[in-house]
């Protein structure tokens, strides 16, 4: 969302903090060589679907040192224990680990497929940690496309 970068480069400016570096990137495509990877700390609100949650960690551990008890704060949708047991399962295989869920921890205005609100998962990296997916990626990931409702992505 070129808003967000925007806002992200003016408070970063503002404050004279000279290590925010922001890269635009495509998370269908492989992310390459010619990239860093070393990031410590991550924060991501994915599409709120299966493949979405499983493309955005992958990008994000791809990203990552590779060092234990790095966090990733990831913003997810509800869901029943059937489906979060499905999460916790994909968690598991990609060597992430559960440090605390905050429930109900953002709220969205207009948003009537998710019901308007969301939970914080805070994950831990460990010695396991790596990405599900490596390469390009052509799964459908956002919700509205599952569901086939009339919204445009």
């Amino acid at each position: 969302d070129k808003r967000i970068i925007e806002y992200i480069n003016k408070i970063s400016k503002s404050l004279e903090l000279e290590n925010i570096k922001i890269i635009e990137l495509d998370l269908f495509k492989e992310i390459g060589d010619n990239i860093e990877k070393n990031i410590d700390t991550v924060y991501t609100d994915t599409p709120y679907t299966y493949n979405g949650l499983k493309l955005f960690l992958s990008r994000a551990v791809e990203f990552m040192k590779k060092e234990t008890g790095l966090n990733i704060f990831l913003s997810f949708e509800h869901k029943s224990q059937d489906e979060m047991l499905k999460i916790e399962i994909l968690l598991y295989n990609m060597g992430l680990s559960i440090s605390e869920i905050f429930l109900r921890f953002n709220q969205y205005e207009g948003a009537g497929i998710l019901g308007g609100e969301s939970q914080l998962i805070i994950l831990k990296t460990t010695n396991n940690t790596m990405p599900i997916i490596k390469g390009e990626y052509n799964e459908i990931i956002y919700t509205g496309e599952i569901k086939k409702t009339k919204r445009k992505y």
